[in-house]
C-alpha cells in the first residue's frame, strides 16, 4: 500500500474509497495481507 499510495498521491481511505466503488483493482489477500499484481495496478494507473 505504501508504493500506491506515494506512486499516485492517494489516500489509502481513498484506494479503498476506489475499490468498493469497483475503480480500483481489487487487492490479492495473502493471510491478512493485501498485495496487488503489478500489471493490474499499472494498467489502472495508465488509465488514471
Amino acid at each position: 500500500m505504501k508504493f500506491i499510495t506515494s506512486d499516485c498521491l492517494l489516500s489509502d481511505k481513498w484506494i479503498y474509497r476506489l475499490i468498493s466503488l469497483n475503480r480500483f483493482p481489487k487487492p490479492i489477500k495473502i493471510g491478512r495481507m493485501s498485495r496487488w499484481r503489478a500489471a493490474d495496478y499499472y494498467k489502472w494507473r495508465d488509465g488514471f
